[in-house]
């Protein structure tokens, strides 16, 4: 039987030591505040944006949300995110990414999803950009730069001198728990074979980037990769093919860690899953896991809801916290 992660409980402790640190910073004279840009056709977006604010006013930041629509003017948004990021007293600038389908659900006239997202992002300095949303810092993850491969070898969590996204944070956070509690050894760890599936920005890339510090193996695989290997191959020989993956064949069991990141219900079954093995759920709404095979398969698994959701949210206001420090 696995080990169930209580997402919940761990953030909760994390909030206690971080408005500690608040209002150690509002006695200095730092008040965070942080503008948050949201669209309110995505509910699930609007949802994180309220579960964020709670958190923040519990902890002594100020979260301050600004609703948008998908159809209004691209510019205007992007040049109030600007104003926002030049504001001497805004601390964080975040934009809240809607997801694709109610993006094209909408169907925004003459306007790429990618294109779109990019031209907001741009407009958030990167000094302020509590999410790691900027290009910038996201090259600077996927680029390994010195500046942070020292720290991230040291240590799993801490990201150096520069900001993780949120959900990436938060997956990091819980590995290094399931290290703790099942008891293996930085020796061990190394030797581990790490499978990442998704390839966003905010969740995939970035974090096999930084996993390839720490394991040995590190896979990444997209969605349409994984579908294409699904219908192809049957789920008692799930791989990939040479031509997609230059190497030899790999199955999904072949992996000690797997983090799934695509919002594809039941994607990972018990079958699917090494003996063991250590399973992240990052899928959303309902989750990439069929919990009850994994469950007795896995030897450390998170639950949806209550696993990695939480920690995502916690996570967010350690950035918010540490980028606040620059301003001392």
């Amino acid at each position: 039987m696995s080990i169930i992660f209580d997402g919940k409980a761990f953030a909760h402790k994390k909030e206690l030591q971080l408005k500690k640190e608040v209002d150690d910073l509002r006695s200095r004279g730092i008040v965070l505040r942080v503008k948050t840009f949201t669209f309110k056709e995505d509910a699930g977006s609007m949802l994180y944006t309220r579960l964020k604010k709670e958190a923040a006013a519990r902890i002594g930041i100020m979260y301050e949300p600004v609703e948008y629509s998908l159809h209004d003017d691209i510019e205007q948004i992007a040049e109030a995110i600007k104003t926002a990021s030049e504001e001497k007293g805004i601390t964080g600038v975040m934009v809240q990414k809607p997801a694709k389908a109610v993006f094209n659900q909408e169907s925004i006239v003459n306007r790429n999803f990618e294109d779109w997202w990019s031209t907001l992002t741009a407009a958030i300095d990167s000094n302020k950009d509590v999410d790691c949303l900027t290009k910038e810092n996201l090259e600077r993850i996927y680029n390994l730069s010195p500046l942070s491969k020292g720290r991230i070898q040291e240590e799993l969590v801490d990201g150096g001198e520069y900001v993780i996204p949120a959900t990436v944070r938060a997956c990091l956070a819980i590995l290094e728990e399931a290290k703790r509690v099942l008891s293996i050894s930085n020796e061990e760890w190394k030797k581990k074979k790490t499978l990442v599936i998704g390839r966003s920005d905010i969740v995939g890339k970035p974090l096999a980037a930084l996993l390839k510090q720490r394991c040995a193996t590190v896979e990444n695989w997209g969605r349409k990769e994984l579908e294409k290997s699904i219908k192809k191959f049957s789920i008692f020989n799930f791989q990939f093919s040479k031509n997609i993956h230059k190497r030899d064949h790999f199955l999904t069991t072949d992996f000690d860690i797997i983090i799934s990141a695509v919002g594809k219900p039941n994607l990972i079954t018990g079958t699917r899953v090494k003996e063991g093995a250590i399973v992240i759920d990052v899928g959303a709404p309902k989750g990439d896991v069929e919990r009850e095979s994994v469950e007795s398969t896995a030897s450390f698994l998170t639950p949806v809801p209550g696993g990695v959701g939480p920690m995502t949210v916690i996570c967010l206001m350690e950035s918010i916290v540490e980028i606040g420090k620059n301003f001392l």
